[in-house]
């Protein structure tokens, strides 16, 4: 098998079948020169702190491998991939892409040289927040998770946007959105863009949802007016859907659902009252999972239920 080599270039190469070569120095690249110190001219000298560019040589699922030219490859822990939480390296970086890395260690207790991605990108990303807001501009970003108190959107690092600053045709007036049904509670929409929905949803005591997730989405609920309960189940897949627990969540509640939560909600029979929820959810809902207790079977739901 022939090993095609890039003189010029500080990084290795792959063959015909995808695998990957380090750079090989051969007897030419010597000369008259000492054989260490010839090695050590071909490599590049780093330091902590300092951005370096390289080629992705591997991916796991808890690191990827970044040729920089160095010793020793490069390593990237999953979770200083991205600025999103829990995300899988393959749909971060592709083998082969250059990109660029931050030095967290020059050599950890195990001799590997650490790097961050996402660091570089915070980096690069304050430079052109402090120029933007220099010159009182504004920045544009894509929301990637609902929190308590507000929304995190990417623009180049974790920004956090409080709800009171949301934008959304906020509800000052719930009025327009109120109204009950008998048989289902009664979704009405307030606002729906790419990046994010907000919707009122009134329920008479016993309406509740399906036992469901969000498929990907996440999502935040505040009870506005009223008494709601929240069942939480855990899936298995060979015992089906259980029963994990359940709380109440009065008037002034603030609740959270991540992916892949399972849940349900609704306003007990017991309560005696209506009850008036304020949702929002990034990226808007889509087709929803719906489950059953004691079973495996995951079906799908898709919401369509609000007032014409």
């Amino acid at each position: 098998m022939s090993i095609a080599t890039t003189p010029d270039s500080l990084f290795g190469t792959f063959d015909e079948n995808g695998e990957y070569h380090p750079r090989a120095i051969t007897e030419d690249d010597v000369g008259d020169a000492a054989l260490e110190s010839a090695y050590e001219a071909t490599l590049v000298t780093v330091e902590d702190g300092q951005i370096v560019e390289g080629r992705v040589v591997k991916i796991d699922k808890d690191e990827v491998l970044l040729d920089i030219g160095y010793k020793s490859e490069g390593v990237i822990p999953s979770r200083e991939l991205s600025i999103r939480n829990d995300v899988d390296p393959n749909t971060v970086v592709k083998l082969g892409e250059h990109v660029e890395a931050l030095v967290l260690q020059k050599e950890d207790k195990d001799g590997r040289l650490v790097l961050s991605k996402k660091r570089a990108q915070y980096e690069r990303a304050w430079g052109k927040i402090e120029s933007v807001k220099e010159a009182d501009g504004i920045v544009k970003g894509m929301v990637i998770e609902v929190v308590k108190g507000g929304l995190i959107v990417d623009i180049g690092l974790r920004g956090f946007l409080p709800a009171s600053l949301v934008e959304l045709r906020r509800v000052r007036d719930l009025q327009p959105y109120v109204g009950f049904k008998e048989g289902n509670y009664w979704r009405h929409r307030v606002c729906r863009n790419q990046a994010v929905e907000m919707l009122v949803i009134c329920w008479r005591p016993g309406q509740k949802t399906p036992i469901h997730d969000h498929n990907g989405s996440h999502g935040v609920v505040r009870v506005q007016k009223g008494l709601m309960w929240e069942t939480i189940f855990a899936f298995d897949g060979e015992k089906g859907l259980c029963y994990d627990n359940g709380r109440e969540c009065p008037t002034g509640t603030v609740t959270g659902a991540g992916v892949p939560d399972i849940h349900q909600l609704g306003n007990p029979d017991v309560s005696g009252q209506d009850l008036i929820t304020i949702h929002v959810y990034a990226p808007p809902l889509g087709v929803l999972k719906t489950y059953k207790v004691g079973s495996a079977q995951v079906d799908l739901y898709t919401p369509n239920d609000f007032p014409t």
